[in-house]
């Protein structure tokens, strides 16, 4: 599948360079196992503070009152997740429950315990495309903060891929992935006209949202993903792997 005129490749991450499963079934539970640990033994600590201060007035004044406020979505998040473990999607928390999220994640990270599951047509796909000059950059629902993680520990060769990452965005710097105008904002970011960006995803509601900020934008369909219906097929490019792309540069 060919496109003319590449200058960027705008991924999404869950559902497109690794597994939902990944951040739904590790990571997600890590996060709300560790938090009361977290709150008793770091509550005060400087590094702690300005995710603690970034909450409302009576929950980060309040231990106890703050691991109820960022548990309560983790309950959400498993109901919604046993209906439908690929209609998971992790938009419904809010930019202070992402942000703690990022935190607690960067100490499981640090300390080996995980890497990033990243498909395996990923990388090779990514290291050819920076030699070509395209820019690669992220847009995810998660922090920014934790998109540089997922990609600093990866279970690749290299382990470390952020030096193929040219920017992140997330929902507090550019949006909601559903808006056309997010992706006008990140477009205006990376300085690039929007045609000039491939978006690739594996939200139909995402792509359709790229492509009426006037990107080209592709539908990745991976195991565990939401289906499409065969008219959502007929009506977006999708792919299985990055492999099928073939890129040009202007």
């Amino acid at each position: 599948m060919q496109f003319e005129g590449v200058k960027v490749v705008l991924l999404d991450i869950e559902g497109t360079v690794c597994s939902i499963s990944f951040v739904k079934d590790v990571l997600f539970p890590y996060t709300f196992k560790t938090l009361p640990q977290v709150v008793e033994q770091k509550w005060d600590h400087q590094k702690f503070k300005p995710y603690r201060d970034a909450f409302p007035e009576g929950v980060r004044d309040d231990p106890h009152a703050f691991q109820q406020h960022v548990g309560a979505p983790s309950t959400r998040l498993s109901r919604d997740m046993s209906s439908s473990a690929s209609s998971y999607r992790p938009t419904t928390s809010t930019s202070e429950i992402n942000a703690i999220t990022g935190y607690l994640w960067q100490t499981l990270y640090i300390s080996g315990a995980i890497k990033t599951p990243i498909y395996p047509d990923v990388f090779p796909c990514l290291q050819a495309w920076c030699n070509q000059n395209i820019l690669i950059a992220i847009y995810s629902s998660g922090s920014v903060s934790a998109q540089k993680l997922f990609f600093q520990h990866t279970n690749t060769t290299k382990g470390d891929l952020s030096h193929l990452i040219a920017d992140y965005f997330d929902t507090n710097n550019a949006g909601p992935k559903t808006d056309p105008q997010s992706y006008t904002i990140v477009a205006n970011a990376l300085k690039v006209d929007s045609k000039g960006i491939l978006f690739l995803s594996d939200s139909v509601r995402e792509v359709a949202a790229a492509q009426d900020a006037g990107m080209e934008s592709v539908v990745v369909i991976r195991e565990g993903n939401a289906p499409l219906s065969e008219v959502e097929k007929q009506n977006y490019t999708n792919i299985e792997s990055f492999d099928e792309l073939s890129l040009n540069t202007p």
